[in-house]
């Protein structure tokens, strides 16, 4: 019998799987990038000029995230302004998953140094580090709204989301981690590609997600996993945006333009129709699954009404072809349905 130690690798590769599900890769690699720098400038004295190129740099890498709303979990120093009879204070306080607003790279000086300048004058340069800040908004005691600054280092931060955004990377990550089953089951699907893109779309057809089956009930993670499908299936299928198409329905799909968002309606008939993209949304029957919808706006005869928006179910298609393709390659009579 051997006395070797048993090496356990399947708890380790399972936290690196769930740590690409925290972060974003995206924000990792300018997480590693400011480290980097943070290593640098703690070595050396620079100026204003120099220091402000850096954060430049790094923030034109997450531009489009800059003043958007963002949760995070992690230890937060807020500073809190001064109010009559209440000096200003810092806060250290951990946060559990807050939304805040997201600012970027900020330099917190760590030593500093004086130098003469050209002129003869005293000029003070500084060694750096390079953290993260953020901004959130609190009731004051008279009732009014107080912008609150907070700084945070990069090691104390445990999770940052951003609703709006999410790489292909991510999305990818999530699903291995939360939903590797149907991840699978949408790749098997889409295995042999369709001749274009209307038969491969259909092939997504009999998919459906319980979501409660990874999040039980928790609207937030749920909401990811929805944007994550989103991601990782558009990024496979996309859709004609010069050319429109031929649809066939008869069922129930979602009218995204009711009073309280997506409202049931019966939508039947042949149409052209604009393919936007697709879009992971709940049953009609309302039985705690999410399907593939295709968002679609169904053209008007007049060319000068507005299309009608619509979210449809892949299992109400009757019909889909591509007027680019019939045009070019022409469909053959037999199969030109689902």
């Amino acid at each position: 019998m051997s006395t070797e130690p048993t090496r356990l690798t399947e708890p380790y590769n399972l936290f690196e799987e769930f740590d690409g599900t925290r972060i974003d890769p995206m924000l990792t690699q300018i997480f590693d990038k400011m480290r980097t720098y943070s290593q640098l400038l703690q070595e050396e004295f620079i100026g204003s000029a120099q220091i402000n190129e850096i954060m430049n740099e790094i923030d034109d890498e997450w531009r489009q995230l800059l003043h958007k709303p963002t949760r995070v979990t992690g230890i937060i120093s807020f500073r809190i302004p001064a109010s009559p009879g209440i000096d200003t204070q810092t806060i250290v306080d951990f946060y559990d998953d807050v939304e805040m607003e997201f600012g970027g790279v900020l330099p917190v000086h760590e030593d500093s140094q004086f130098i003469p300048d050209a002129d003869g004058d005293d000029a003070t340069i500084y060694k750096y580090t390079l953290a993260l800040r953020f901004i959130r908004w609190a009731k004051a005691l008279d009732g009014t709204s107080v912008k609150l600054e907070g700084i945070a280092s990069l090691d104390d931060i445990t999770s940052i989301e951003f609703p709006e955004a999410m790489s292909n990377e991510r999305a990818n990550n999530w699903l291995a981690y939360y939903h590797p089953d149907e991840q699978g089951d949408i790749d098997v699907a889409l295995l042999n590609p369709g001749k274009e893109e209307c038969e491969t779309l259909m092939q997504l057809e009999g998919i459906s997600i319980n979501m409660n089956t990874a999040h039980k009930g928790d609207e937030a993670q749920i909401q990811r996993s929805t944007r994550a499908l989103e991601m990782y299936t558009n990024r496979l299928i996309m859709f004609d945006r010069d050319a429109p198409y031929l649809i066939e329905v008869e069922g129930y799909a979602w009218d995204p333009t009711g009073d309280v968002g997506n409202e049931k309606a019966y939508v039947q008939g042949k149409t052209m129709a604009s393919l936007d993209r697709i879009v992971w949304l709940p049953t009609i029957d309302d039985s705690g699954q999410i399907v593939p919808h295709v968002s679609a706006r169904f053209l008007n005869e007049n060319k000068d009404r507005p299309a009608t928006p619509m979210q449809v179910p892949l299992s109400v298609i009757i019909s889909l072809t591509s007027c680019r393709y019939d045009y070019f390659f022409g469909y053959n009579t037999d199969d030109s349905g689902k």
